[in-house]
């Protein structure tokens, strides 16, 4: 009766521990996401800072510390406090680029969760994607403008890196490059501007795993290549896209807005398992993978329209943006794909350490068949799905480039989809020529900002 007792104590512990185990990450973020994807601001902060998974930036998950948490600051416009983190997570990502190389032993033993998250490539593109929106955000077109310069320098290092490696999980970012694109015209540097368009183009119409070719991209090159007499660009861009470019030919301005739209975080990793029996040991299998599930994007109303000179409210709808706009980034794709091509090297990886623990088991067995239990029950424990990702990361952006009279005024009706406060506000203005604006609408918060102030 007493070894029943013994037995049964530590079996309903051994079950909690197992349970806790199969515990994964994203398990472990999915009420910070919620929170966010609420506009609860507030409640995601308090849940962050005192989540021990993210570490408190200290341990193994330090970089998604920073990231979740830059994330979460730039949501509530909290633009020092963002950057910090951001800077924090960018310097990181350096420092782990080399010693992740070391830990890779310690992954083989027990599970790929064990070792430092140094982030998958894409992410480390989005963190300057999304530190270039902030600075525009924030009214420094000046810090974007470094930033953009920023994304063209880890885009070079990752072609490089996988040149060496043989391994072209992920080099080139379409969006990043139309976005460094728009920074670098907006900051009149043309030439710039114009080779990160074509980059962008060739990126989108190789098969791009995160959008389509947009037509303002098209439209963005063309009008900019004629401002600056590139005619062999816009004869290759006319036969290539005319129906694209009707539109555009009778402008004389390429200025107008930008209009950028944030979509839900990201859906994530999940971990999926299967139990077997293998001789005399129980074998547990876990993997990662991405659910193919659709996000809605958020119902943004927005709405541009041109102002009557006789009447002092908007008189014709020049556009409205209700989810017309273009997917220019879908970062939920990307990570799929990316898995997928590295599900050849985590199987691999995965079957090796079963050998290994199916090894020490079988010896430990040996010795004292209660050992090679319990070595058996740690081997499940600790067989789980690295299922780690920068979580509040957008799913998806979508974008519009509004082509708009110089000189004329317009005013801007918008009403937030997600934040609580849900009134409709309105904005005039007046664009100059050749200016380019930039608009991010964030599902968070009641109100928008105009880069540069008109």
């Amino acid at each position: 009766m007493f070894f029943l007792c013994y037995f049964l104590r530590y079996a309903t512990l051994l079950l909690a521990l197992v349970s806790y185990g199969c515990m994964t990450h994203s398990d472990k973020m999915a009420s910070i996401k919620e929170a966010i994807s609420f506009g609860q601001l507030a409640k995601a902060e308090k849940l962050i800072s005192e989540s021990g998974t993210l570490g408190h930036g200290k341990g193994k998950n330090r970089l998604l510390f920073f990231l979740e948490q830059a994330t979460l600051y730039h949501h509530q416009k909290q633009y020092k406090l963002a950057e910090k983190s951001y800077m924090k997570a960018s310097a990181l990502i350096d420092e782990l680029y080399t010693k992740s190389l070391s830990q890779g032993a310690l992954s083989f033993v027990v599970n790929d969760s064990t070792i430092d998250y140094a982030g998958e490539d894409y992410e480390i593109i989005a963190l300057h994607t999304m530190m270039a929106l902030m600075y525009i955000e924030g009214g420094s077109l000046s810090k974007a403008h470094i930033e953009a310069r920023r994304i063209n320098t880890r885009l070079r290092e990752l072609l490089k890196d996988e040149e060496a490696t043989g391994s072209y999980e992920y080099h080139r970012d379409a969006f990043a490059l139309y976005l460094s694109g728009l920074i670098f015209e907006a900051n009149k540097n043309y030439d710039s501007a114009i080779i990160d368009y074509r980059r962008a183009l060739e990126t989108y119409d190789g098969g791009y795993q995160g959008g389509t070719t947009p037509n303002s991209l098209i439209r963005s090159l063309y009008l900019l290549a004629k401002q600056q007499g590139r005619s062999e660009i816009t004869s290759s861009l006319s036969q290539k896209y005319q129906s694209h470019l009707n539109l555009v030919k009778k402008h004389n301005s390429r200025g107008g807005v930008i209009v950028l739209a944030k979509g839900y975080p990201s859906v994530g990793k999940v971990s999926q398992s299967f139990v077997f029996a293998l001789g005399d040991q129980i074998i547990r299998y876990a993997w990662p993978v991405i659910p193919n599930i659709s996000v809605p994007f958020p119902e943004y109303d927005f709405q541009i329209k041109k102002q009557s000179a006789n009447v002092s409210r908007s008189s014709w709808p020049e556009s409205r943006y209700r989810n017309h706009g273009e997917l220019v980034q879908d970062h939920d794709r990307i990570a799929r794909s990316v898995l997928e091509k590295k599900r050849l090297s985590l199987t691999a990886k995965s079957l090796t350490r079963l050998v290994a623990k199916g090894a020490i088991t079988h010896e430990l067995h040996q010795i004292n068949p209660l050992l090679g239990v319990m070595a058996n029950l740690i081997g499940i424990i600790t067989e789980t799905a690295d299922t780690r990702s920068w979580s509040t990361l957008p799913g998806k952006i979508m974008m519009e480039r509004y082509f708009l009279e110089p000189g004329q005024s317009y005013i801007i009706h918008y009403r937030s989809p997600g934040a609580l406060d849900q009134r409709n506000v309105s904005y005039h203005l007046t664009p100059k020529k050749n200016e380019l604006y930039f608009i991010i609408l964030d599902y968070t918060r009641p109100h928008i900002t105009i880069t540069p102030k008109p």
